[in-house]
């Protein structure tokens, strides 16, 4: 049971980061940067970068990073199933 909760815990830390990570991707759509340009800011992956603005599209122009994050996770367990 031991192991359970530690995955658990670390899913979490796991999903902490990437909703911080969302969140400043966000912050800087808003500010009209370019993919590669918040790549470059935040000294992430332009891959990673360029699929959250991705996702962060269909939220224009609010850019709301928990709906982001929901898509985000949403589309990686339709590709799990798949």
């Amino acid at each position: 049971m031991c192991k359970i909760l530690e995955e658990e815990r670390q899913l979490g830390i796991e999903q902490g980061i990437e909703q911080g990570l969302v969140s400043q991707v966000c912050k800087k759509l808003i500010k009209g940067k370019a993919p590669e340009e918040i790549a470059e800011d935040l000294e992430a992956g332009v891959s990673v970068i360029a699929e959250i603005c991705k996702v962060a599209r269909d939220f224009a122009p609010d850019y709301n990073a928990q709906e982001v994050c929901k898509k985000m996770l949403e589309r990686r367990k339709a590709a799990v199933t798949r």
